[in-house]
């Protein structure tokens, strides 16, 4: 499998080369035709120059023997860096810019062709050995030496080594190719940086995902301290892995939690079974044994019903995009109908029920429907653990922008060691569960679960008898305004 990471490498050598070839071709072929326009352009000026210098002289005097013509044209031809052939009107050369009074071109012609196109056209150009009279290829431009009547008396052909064009030519383009190599060397090593850096979150998320596969769950990808997309990424990735981390947490416990609990009730079924099927339970404790068997069924269904709902809760109150529907309604109306659902209760204890609730509403904010159900779970809790023929008391302020509910009873006294384990999952302040029948030890960790996604607070106190549990809610912003 090829890697993201060469990939990039490839895809980014790929187009830096072929970019830089079409470069490089658009650049040669413009920066010769340029070389050799500019060439032919100087070689130009210079023929007609010379053209014009010549017909000056050639009215003093014989071209062939004039030495200050020839230093003229030597001086003109050094200065230009070219090289100069004075020819007859038939292309014989009768004089040449060599500083030498006797030139080996002197005496020789000029191809035909060059003579015939100056006086067709008034000009010529070629690039080559001018037919032999060269040892080296050259640009040559030829001008036509006119009279002031305007008759061809002579020609002019000016040259200039092709050499010297190819090398200026060469030079460039070796000084391009180590610009293109310093350019793609210092490209492929900050791409080379840059996506090591884009890659490595996704190999980190490739290798914890391989970890969630494996049951490890607590590993993180590193960089969503980034602004960029791969920031975003990972940061979504972390927030996937938290959630996965969270319910498998609920899972394990759910399931710990489920045999810790289903064990006890399902030995005592068992242990009765076997006793009444083998015959070792005596005939008048067989109606006590099933009695016990029915007992412990009804316990198992509430405890599943239990486990269910704290299931659906915890999955409620772990979802990381706030799953709680926060509504404001009259927390005192909710305290009166649930003090109303338990009278049957109350009554049955012969409990004397104190109120200091009042008639004004009291609107708080929070999810009713969580609520209802904390406060139906402490004030059951109360009336369940009071001493009969004891006062109940349920109470309701307002303080620093909060409702403070409370929930009152008479009965034993919870250790001080046992308040802080109280709302732990299953607990109970007795150790044997003979006291509590009816029982699951998920009540009051219901209640501190909704109580703490609210992000409000839950306290109690025992002490002489007098067990308390205060909760606080948030009071609506129009309820916070009145009282100001």
């Amino acid at each position: 499998m090829q890697s993201l990471y060469k990939k990039q490498i490839l895809i980014t050598a790929g187009i830096l080369l072929a970019s830089f070839f079409l470069l490089a071709v658009v650049m040669m072929v413009a920066t010769y035709n340029h070389f050799v326009a500019r060439a032919q352009s100087q070689l130009e000026t210079t023929a007609e120059s010379a053209a014009k210098l010549t017909k000056a002289y050639s009215l003093t005097g014989n071209l062939e023997t004039d030495w200050n013509l020839q230093i003229a044209i030597s001086l003109s031809a050094q200065i230009s860096g070219t090289n100069i052939i004075i020819c007859d009107k038939l292309g014989e050369v009768v004089l040449t810019s060599d500083f030498q009074y006797i030139s080996d071109l002197i005496g020789k012609t000029v191809p035909d062709g060059a003579v015939a196109a100056i006086k067709q056209t008034g000009r010529f150009t070629s690039f080559g050995d001018f037919g032999g009279l060269f040892d080296e290829t050259r640009y040559i431009h030829g001008s036509p030496i006119l009279s002031d009547a305007g008759d061809t008396i002579g020609l002019v052909f000016a040259s200039s080594s092709a050499e010297d064009v190819i090398g200026l030519f060469l030079r460039l383009i070796y000084t391009f190719l180590i610009v293109c190599v310093i350019t793609l060397t210092t490209t492929l090593v900050v791409t080379t940086l840059t996506t090591r850096s884009q890659v490595k979150p996704l190999i980190d998320m490739a290798q914890i995902a391989r970890n969630f596969g494996r049951g490890n769950y607590s590993v993180r990808a590193e960089g969503d301290y980034r602004k960029d997309e791969i920031g975003e990424l990972t940061r979504a990735f972390n927030a996937m892995a938290d959630s996965i981390e969270r319910s498998e947490k609920l899972r394990q416990e759910f399931i710990a939690n489920v045999s810790h609990e289903l064990r006890t009730p399902m030995t005592t079924i068992s242990g009765f079974v076997d006793g009444l099927l083998d015959g070792t339970v005596p005939e008048d404790m067989r109606e006590a044994c099933l009695k016990t068997v029915s007992e412990e069924v009804h316990r198992l269904s509430r405890l599943v019903v239990k486990m269910l709902e704290l299931s659906r809760l915890q999955a409620k109150l772990a979802s990381p995009d706030g799953a709680l529907k926060k509504t404001e309604f009259d927390i005192s109306e909710v305290l009166r109908i649930t003090l109303l659902g338990m009278e049957q209760k109350i009554n049955s204890k012969s409990l004397e029920v104190e109120t200091n609730i009042g008639d004004e509403e009291v609107i708080v904010v929070g999810e009713k429907d969580g609520i209802v159900q904390v406060v139906y779970n402490l004030l059951g809790n109360a009336v369940k653990f009071a001493d009969k023929g004891t006062r109940l008391t349920l109470s309701l302020q307002k303080s620093g922008g909060k409702a403070v509910v409370s929930f009152s009873n008479q009965g034993p006294t919870i250790p001080s060691e046992e308040l802080d384990a109280i709302f732990e999952r299953f607990h109970k302040t007795d150790p044997s569960r003979s006291a509590d029948k009816e029982g699951l030890g998920l009540g009051l960790y219901i209640v501190k679960s909704i109580i703490k996604a609210h992000g409000e607070d839950i306290l109690v106190t025992s002490k002489d008898g007098l067990t308390t549990v205060t909760i606080t809610l948030a009071l609506s912003p129009q309820e916070q305004g009145s009282k100001a």
